[in-house]
């Protein structure tokens, strides 16, 4: 898929399609994929059943494949939250989409069996890209929006609800359809499945920046306005106009490079929540390849983390992310900055090689192990 495409079609916040768009559709996504991913128990744990109908559908409290498949059967179709938390191809997909469109994504999978409908119109809160990797799927699309920029997504009886402005396209394989958040849009199979990829793009709204506000002065432990009970306290119910306006003026005085900042760092930790982490087979693999030889490590590639937080303090960097950080004496920090630049894969011995390869090896491992650092073998 071509950047400067979807970028394009991004801004210009229009319901968009585009034809064959994606020509390696095999390399992004596959069924075999899915179902190598759904025998990973914890995949269950993301994964919901979805169907649009008139009888009252019970949900199970555990999931296992025989209810999928049977589910399947019974028209009702399947949805995986968060896939690229168990494909590390889909990771490496959602992280070209950030690096296109400046705003943390996420993506989730659908299989639909035949004549099938997972929900009613609806509109969702956030952006979203349609990816066809199998099968075919027929979307109308209302290219009238229904809200600007909503703060929640909506539901509409399907056999009621009256769309605007629509259009009424087939998705097949390596098509793509971008639906702005506000525009009403639902999907459906007809005689065959369909198996396809939501990318959502989440961009940081001045709500969400008021929230990080709030959550500051929280730590500061000074009293928040926006924070006390409306019912019980008249003060607040008669400041309420006043702080808003206060709250208007402040937003429109806040320096560029601040909000720049701030939305850097709403970003940042967007990414991190659903990034998928270093399995346990690969960090116990790379223990067994780096000994303090640096030959051993010749089929090691290696790279930084994307979206982790860098910090320098005296003669320190801190690394960080949601779940731990690690310190690297300023000294070393020259050669290991290289593998948080531009998302390159090193080969290991390349970081390595030098007078100081066993401090170096140590600060890798201990990187790695905490997930600051991922790592692959090639297969020579």
């Amino acid at each position: 898929m071509r950047s400067e495409t979807l970028k394009n079609i991004f801004l210009s916040r229009r319901p968009a399609f585009l034809n064959s768009e994606i020509t390696d559709i095999d390399n992004v996504f596959s069924l075999k994929r899915l179902e190598a991913i759904l025998q990973n128990p914890d995949s269950l744990k993301h994964t919901i059943l979805a169907k649009v109908s008139d009888e009252t559908l019970t949900a199970p409290q555990h999931l296992d494949l025989s209810i999928l498949l049977k589910a399947l059967e019974k028209s009702v179709s399947l949805k995986l939250e968060s896939i690229q938390l168990f494909d590390s191809k889909l990771e490496s997909l959602r992280n070209k989409f950030f690096d296109c469109l400046d705003h943390p994504c996420d993506i989730n999978c659908y299989l639909t069996p035949p004549f099938a409908q997972c929900f009613n119109p609806h509109f969702d809160d956030h952006d979203v890209f349609i990816l066809q990797i199998e099968g075919e799927k027929v979307w109308k699309v209302d290219n009238a929006s229904k809200e600007y920029y909503p703060l929640e997504s909506e539901s509409f009886r399907s056999k009621t609800y009256q769309y605007s402005d629509p259009q009424s396209l087939t998705l097949r394989r390596g098509d793509v359809l971008f639906i702005p958040s506000g525009h009403v849009h639902h999907a459906q199979t007809l005689n065959g499945y369909s198996l396809h990829l939501t990318i959502g793009v989440h961009q940081m709204r001045a709500i969400d920046l008021l929230h990080e506000f709030l959550k500051k002065r929280k730590n500061e432990n000074k009293r928040i306005f926006f924070n006390e009970p409306v019912a019980q306290s008249k003060e607040v119910q008669h400041d309420f106009d006043d702080e808003i306006e206060k709250l208007m003026v402040g937003f429109q005085h806040i320096p560029d490079a601040l909000l720049s900042q701030h939305e850097k760092e709403w970003n940042r930790k967007k990414m991190l929540d659903w990034a998928r982490q270093p399995s346990g087979q690969q960090i116990e693999a790379l223990m067994h390849s780096m000994s303090y030889d640096s030959s051993s490590c010749s089929g090691l590639l290696i790279r930084g983390t994307p979206h982790i937080k860098v910090e320098q303090r005296d003669e320190v960097v801190v690394l960080s992310n949601k779940d731990s950080h690690a310190l690297i004496p300023i000294q070393y920090w020259k050669d290991l900055s290289r593998l948080y630049e531009l998302s390159t894969w090193h080969p290991c011995n390349s970081i390595l090689d030098g007078q100081s390869f066993m401090a170096m090896n140590h600060y890798l491992q201990d990187l790695i192990v905490k997930g600051l650092i991922e790592c692959q073998f090639k297969h020579l």
